[in-house]
């Protein structure tokens, strides 16, 4: 795919607006629903998918992000991996399940971003943008 095929692109800014951060920005409503319905693949345990090795997917800045299912008390959500270019994004079911619902607004057209994860808590904020401009994605 050209970078005009993607469905998404996800970019790590080490110094984002509150800290690491990686936007994922969505080219369209088609790609919102492909991203939700991945996320609730990832909740139900059907994928663990490593985004890299998606041909829907561009990542800038980084080189993998790791989908899995975590334990339902897990605290931290996403990890950045020891080589510092790779995360693991590892949510419990119950948190999966929400992330996709975050996205329904984007289905009916509606512009905007959600948070993902917590500055605080995480090692990265992950912010999924749809109808928004994000230059360098």
């Amino acid at each position: 795919m050209t970078d005009a095929e993607h469905l998404l692109s996800a970019g790590f800014d080490p110094h984002g607006a509150y800290g690491p951060m990686i936007v994922v920005q969505l080219t369209s409503e088609a790609a919102v629903g492909w991203l939700r319905q991945l996320i609730i693949d990832v909740a139900d345990g059907l994928k663990e998918p490593e985004l890299s090795e998606l041909p829907e997917v561009r990542l800038v800045n980084f080189d993998r992000l790791h989908l899995t299912l975590a334990l339902p008390d897990a605290a931290r959500e996403l990890f950045r991996l020891d080589d510092g270019s790779a995360f693991l994004w590892s949510c419990s079911q119950e948190r999966w399940h929400t992330n996709a619902a975050l996205l329904d607004p984007f289905l009916t057209g509606r512009r905007g971003h959600q948070y993902m994860t917590s500055e605080k808590i995480d090692d990265a904020l992950i912010e999924v943008s749809f109808g928004e401009s994000h230059p360098g994605l």
